[in-house]
């Protein structure tokens, strides 16, 4: 069994590229909402993301990750990429403090998007993102101070989004401050629904342009008038890393990420190309190429709307400030809840290990590999060198040392040259992972690989060869939920939360199901005001969902 999914492993690469001209002619449109709409330059703005097949106005199969692009008036300000599991995503982008106060645009796509001809960026949707700089005076675009009696009432003429579907928001109509209030959610449409929960301070600053899942699905293209001019392979399995180098085989690995090593033949011109699962956050990648090709579009957009602002807010903004630095400071990890995401598989679950400190220490690794590491042999070439080889097992669990040399990793690193793992120092080693199987990376096939995971994780002392470069690569966010349900009691530091709950993956059966309602507790924060409930998704059949509902913190 393990030899059959090491041979599909090998064979995905093949299959994709085979199948690229049938795939990259799929019309798919990205759909995301945020947790709010107006941000403090220094937050994080929260994303779920949607990608709807645009014929069958279901969630689209095809592509692996969708790429967001942040723009102000003269460019892309940020980015981020957001994995993508049977056409359902989560991510976030962090807002750097050092932005300029103005309005943004936030706008998401996949490199299949990118195979049709004039592929228009300002036709797809977007959302319009407001951004205030409470440390700083710069300003981006039109940036317009008008009165208080003006700001007032551009605030009342805003436009909104009008509520759609027959979904049901039940809360109480007041709550205290530093309590827990239910919020329930109730499916009342007559199928399965999948959407976004935020549960945000509704402050009274001015919202930009308001869009939703419903103009979104009226900007849907006819699926047989796109025309197709490109024929990118589809980003099915992952990301598709491309790269320069100068090696024949080229190769990539993320330090401490123990799966995500990648291995392919490069082109006549330098090029390669590596299929991966997906890396997750921001790494760094060790391989031998010389750069890797930025795959963010950074399409020219035309300039967001003019943010108004008014003397009035200077409290508003000030409050907002603090509340950020005070996140920035304090927030801990025991906030947010980590979702399911696409694992790497490369090596398994199946391992023996080794934790160095349960024996005696020696010198030399040598020592370590013959004394009591039966699964692995040092040995010695004809031409003097050494090599290390992984007993390999069968389907009967029978055990043979393998003929060639294995593969020998440190915190994930592939080291080639084993001369490196014998003048390696044992004593940075935490402990040793063998796999004792025939693996297939790309075209290569290794029998047995070997981890060695030192304290650190960060391949400490290891001196790489001259062709292996160190590159600061940003992989797809890591899908969260911020549910502050472990809200820390009796602390010394005010609660000033903007959003007290937000949730991008939700989804309630059909009515009369028992999963047709989803109730949550929210942990109101330590200031008064109004807070808004938004509920925004999508139906099973691709109708839209949005619902809002406000509550007061007394």
């Amino acid at each position: 069994m393990k030899r059959d999914f090491t041979i599909i492993i090998l064979l995905a690469p093949v299959l994709l590229l085979l199948s690229a001209s049938l795939y990259a002619q799929r019309v798919e449109r990205v759909w995301f909402s945020t947790d709010r709409n107006i941000y403090i330059a220094g937050e994080r703005i929260w994303c779920s993301a949607l990608c709807m097949d645009a014929a069958s106005r279901t969630p689209s199969e095809l592509s692996s990750i969708a790429y967001m692009e942040l723009h102000s008036a003269s460019g892309v300000a940020q980015t981020a990429k957001i994995a993508l599991m049977e056409g359902r995503g989560a991510g976030y982008i962090d807002l750097p403090n050092t932005l300029p106060t103005g309005n943004y645009r936030l706008i998401a796509y996949t490199s299949a998007n990118l195979n049709e001809r004039g592929y228009d960026f300002e036709a797809a949707f977007s959302r319009e993102i407001s951004i205030f700089n409470v440390l700083s005076t710069a300003r981006s675009g039109d940036v317009k101070v008008v009165g208080e009696s003006d700001y007032i009432a551009a605030v009342a003429a805003a436009p909104s989004i009008e509520p759609c579907a027959d979904v049901q928001i039940i809360v109480a109509s007041e709550a205290g401050c530093l309590d827990q209030i239910p919020v329930s959610i109730v499916n009342n449409t007559g199928e399965e629904i999948t959407f976004s929960l935020s549960i945000f301070n509704e402050d009274g600053l001015l919202v930009g342009k308001a869009s939703g899942p419903e103009e979104f699905l009226k900007m849907l293209p006819d699926a047989d008038r796109v025309i197709f001019d490109r024929n990118r392979t589809p980003e099915y399995e992952g990301e598709i890393i491309t790269a320069q180098s100068g090696e024949k085989t080229a190769y990539i690995s993320a330090i401490g990420n123990y799966s995500d090593i990648y291995i392919a033949e490069t082109a006549d011109d330098g090029t390669v190309r590596f299929f991966t699962g997906n890396i997750y956050g921001d790494v760094e990648l060790v391989g031998n190429i010389s750069s890797i090709r930025q795959p963010f579009a950074e399409p020219k957009l035309n300039a967001p709307s003019t943010l108004l602002i008014s003397e009035s807010l200077r409290n508003r903004l000030e409050f907002r400030g603090a509340a950020m630095q005070i996140g920035r400071r304090f927030d801990s990890d025991t906030l947010y809840e980590l979702l399911p995401k696409r694992e790497n598989t490369l090596l398994g679950a199946e391992r023996i290990t080794y934790i160095l400190d349960d024996y005696t220490r020696f010198p030399l690794m040598e020592e370590v590999i013959v004394e009591y590491i039966s699964q692995i042999r040092a040995r010695k070439k004809a031409d003097g060198t050494r090599d290390i080889q992984v007993k390999i097992e069968d389907v009967f669990r029978v055990g043979e040392f393998a003929e060639d040399a294995s593969l020998m990793m440190v915190d994930g690193v592939p080291i080639f040259d084993h001369e490196m793992i014998y003048r390696y120092d044992p004593m940075l080693v935490k402990s040793i992972d063998i796999y004792p199987y025939a693996y297939f990376i790309g075209n290569r096939q290794f029998d047995g690989i070997v981890n060695m995971k030192t304290y650190k994780g960060t391949i400490p002392s290891l001196t790489l060869g001259p062709e292996v470069r160190i590159i600061e690569f940003q992989g797809a966010a890591l899908p969260m939920a911020y549910t502050c349900r472990k809200l820390a009691e009796n602390a010394d530091y005010p609660d000033y939360r903007q959003t007290l709950y937000w949730h991008p993956l939700v989804t309630a059966g059909v009515t009369g199901r028992a999963d047709s309602s989803v109730t949550v507790i929210c942990n109101t924060p330590d200031y008064s005001g109004t807070f808004s409930i938004v509920v925004e998704g999508i139906t099973s059949s691709g109708n839209p969902i949005f619902v809002n509902k406000a509550f007061k913190v007394q």
